[in-house]
């Protein structure tokens, strides 16, 4: 199963990019947050979909598909029962609400 490592970072780090029709299951998300403050967290899906109906120029789209707030001196896990139906389609970014190498985010997941 495919893991990617991050820190903190307010500019969205790439965890991966979904192939073309498969989709991106998050199975589980860990985080250390030693940073001297409160972080919130947020998971992004971000994808430009196919032309159709008459669309012939989409936008891109970026959706927030997961949000979590994670306390100054925590270490919390959010497994798959947890994390039940999170699936992204494009681009899976992480995103957080300050910037902070003392903030390490590891992101487990797989395709379908």
């Amino acid at each position: 199963m495919p893991v990617k490592k991050v820190t903190a970072n307010t500019t969205a780090q790439t965890i991966t990019t979904v192939e073309k029709h498969k989709k991106c299951k998050i199975t589980a998300i860990n985080v250390d947050n030693q940073h001297s403050a409160d972080l919130t967290l947020t998971l992004l899906d971000t994808f430009t979909p196919d032309s159709s109906h008459g669309v012939s120029s989409p936008s891109a789209k970026e959706i927030e598909k997961w949000v979590q707030t994670v306390g100054t001196g925590t270490t919390a896990s959010f497994d798959k029962n947890e994390l039940e139906g999170l699936e992204c389609l494009g681009t899976v970014k992480m995103k957080a609400s300050d910037t902070s190498t003392s903030c390490v985010i590891v992101v487990h997941y797989q395709w379908t």
